[in-house]
């Protein structure tokens, strides 16, 4: 009764999403009648939530199967290395996939399953009763999947899938459909069936619900088996069926009798699958990494352009030469080294930032003909790197003087930024500040004139009639 074990390291990428809270353990037997015994192929699926997220950001776990007789004596035991996934895969859904192979006899076992969490030490088991097959049955259990398809002699096999005969069967221990991925109310069947003789008939598919309510019932299709039996697979799309716990059945009508095999599926609910896609991808934007992930090649060059007001051009200068990945990496690191908070997901400083910048732009964008966006322009650089003033004064036109506007910050350190709209268009350019790496104009006093000169010194208690 030696195992033959498959490790499968990362979450499957495939239609179904599980969302369940607990690990599954199940088992699917073939006959093999060269030898007499029954193959048993089982499969451990582990979901990610129940795993606690350790040093570096990463789950470790360690998966560990025993098979016994129905006296409880260990007949055989398989332990898998120490799994290790980036604790990034941990949304909701997502899950690993360990399967292991093995011979019984004709009897009655017991297939034990432990789950270590490293982190935590913590120890989660389960398992499944099995009955090899004291004769040769008419047909194998029923094997569901969200994914099958023909082996051909340069195929290449995932570490996600098994081969049966032909067809390379991607490994799932309970199917939960999802309908928002793209193919995810598809579900995939296989069995085989075992005749003494060539045998011919049908096949027929019918989909009920906890209640017995038939919703889905194939017309019947062919069979033709040679002798020794064959496999029977096929596949179905069940969009639209409603979300719930459903059983999959296949009825086998040859002339040597009738067969019939069921199992297992849930389909998930549109709505909620939706609200938790929403709420994982929310989720991901708020981190560094997931933020500058759902941007293209403009978007990060948008993204990267306002960082001149945070840092020099040395720092900045790598970013135009990079690849794609390369830039929301840069990017991703350039925030992350300003996180105040890093251990938490978020990055507050890199949300007001942008939160100021997005602002900008649109509370003070040009309506000149050559219009330059509003985080450009110069009150859009200075609340760019200071955020809103503490105190303003603002003066509409009024005889040769312009329209102006006096920013004053005294949070830090008493800062203050005067702007004028020498144009009418609401383009205020700096006039002068009290802060020396900001340019200012040298005939500030001339466009402005004397009773703005005063009415600025009275609102910031500066004469500068007499101050240089």
């Amino acid at each position: 009764c030696a195992l033959v074990a498959a490790t499968l390291l990362l979450p499957i990428a495939a239609p179904a999403r599980q969302f369940d809270d607990e690990i599954t353990v199940s088992a699917a037997r073939f006959y093999r009648a060269d030898a007499s015994l029954t193959q048993v192929k089982a499969f451990v699926q582990v979901p990610l939530a129940l795993l606690t997220v350790g040093a570096n950001d990463t789950l470790a776990f360690r998966v560990t199967v025993q098979l016994k007789d129905s006296t409880g004596l260990k007949l055989a035991e398989e332990a898998w290395p120490l799994q290790h996934v980036a604790g990034a895969m941990q949304e909701p859904g997502a899950f690993t996939v360990n399967s292991v192979e093995f011979n019984i006899r004709p009897g009655k076992y017991r297939l034990d399953v432990a789950v270590e969490d490293s982190v935590t030490g913590r120890q989660l088991t389960t398992g499944t009763d099995l009955v090899g097959y004291p004769t040769r049955p008419e047909a194998s259990d029923l094997v569901l999947s969200t994914r099958m398809r023909p082996f051909v002699p340069d195929s290449a096999v995932l570490d996600t899938e098994w081969k049966s005969g032909q067809i390379l069967v991607t490994s799932i221990a309970r199917v939960r459909l999802n309908p928002t991925q793209p193919s995810g109310s598809r579900i995939f069947y296989l069995l085989e069936a075992y005749t003494a003789a060539p045998d011919s008939g049908t096949m027929q598919v019918r989909i009920q619900d906890a209640t017995g309510k038939t919703f889905v019932q194939a017309a019947p299709t062919p069979v033709h088996l040679g002798t020794g039996g064959g496999v029977l697979r096929g596949q179905l799309n069940l969009e639209g069926l409603p979300s719930g716990t459903y059983t999959f059945h296949v009825v086998v009508v040859l002339a040597s009798g009738t067969t019939e095999r069921a199992a297992a599926f849930s389909m998930g609910d549109l709505q909620a699958e939706l609200q938790r896609v929403a709420a994982a991808a929310s989720a991901r934007l708020q981190t560094d990494e997931g933020y500058f992930a759902a941007m293209d090649e403009a978007q990060l060059r948008q993204a990267a352009e306002p960082l001149e007001y945070l840092t020099g051009s040395r720092e900045l200068r790598p970013f135009s030469g990079l690849s794609l990945d390369g830039k929301r990496r840069f990017l991703t690191e350039f925030w992350q080294k300003r996180d105040p908070e890093p251990t938490t997901p978020r990055n507050e400083a890199r949300e007001m930032f942008y939160g100021k910048i997005a602002y900008a732009d649109s509370a003070y964008r040009e309506r000149s003909a050559a219009a330059t966006p509003g985080w450009k322009t110069d009150r859009g650089r200075i609340y760019a790197k200071y955020g809103s003033p503490d105190e303003t004064l603002n003066r509409v036109r009024s005889g040769k003087a312009p329209s102006y506007s006096v920013w004053h910050y005294t949070r830090r350190r008493d800062t203050y930024f005067v702007f004028a709209d020498r144009s009418g268009l609401d383009d205020f350019q700096m006039m002068m500040s009290n802060d020396r790496s900001e340019p200012g104009s040298p005939s500030w006093r001339d466009i402005l004139g004397s009773d703005a000169i005063r009415d600025i010194g009275l609102f910031l208690s500066i004469d500068f009639f007499t101050t240089p």
